[in-house]
């Protein structure tokens, strides 16, 4: 280990001293820091849902935007036919809807919860950014966050071992 890794090392621990929460926290780093790549300086909310499957992110929306309309369709429409018919419209309209349009925030939601279920990023995503801001290991700019140093960002991604 040279002088550069030990001392990035040394900035994760005064970061993060509990060696539980630092690991966590190493990890969803460096997640973050290998789906910015070294051409994308800003972690910017839109860019979450790009870094989850895209066949993950539309069936995830899909059976959601589902659930919705075949609960709402009843109550708009009495010509679907109760609930029952609009648990069978639903799906398909919710698929066809979000297949066609794909709201950003909705997709942000549903990409953060599918990276929340397979553990790469925390529950509370936005608070975690928040700390790791507080601590010193990102920075606000504008309305993204960035690495605070461009070597922590570099250092992380070779930490990075997931497959995605």
């Amino acid at each position: 280990m040279d002088l550069r890794e030990h001392l990035l090392d040394r900035v994760l621990i005064v970061a993060y001293p509990d060696e539980r929460q630092r690991a966590h926290a190493t990890r969803w780093l460096a997640w973050i820091a290998h789906h910015m790549g070294s051409d994308l300086r800003d972690l910017a909310w839109w860019h979450i849902p790009t870094w989850i499957p895209r066949w993950q992110l539309r069936l995830a929306g899909g059976l959601a935007g589902g659930l919705a309309g075949g609960l709402a369709s009843p109550l708009v429409s009495p010509l679907v036919g109760g609930l029952a018919g609009g648990l069978a419209f639903g799906p398909a309209s919710g698929l066809v809807s979000w297949l066609a349009f794909g709201l950003a925030w909705f997709r942000y939601a549903i990409a953060v919860s599918l990276a929340t279920r397979d553990e790469l990023i925390p529950l509370r995503f936005a608070r975690f950014l928040h700390w790791s801001y507080q601590s010193g290991l990102l920075r606000v700019s504008g309305n993204a966050y960035q690495f605070r140093h461009i070597e922590l960002r570099n250092w992380l991604q070779q930490q990075q071992k997931m497959p995605r």
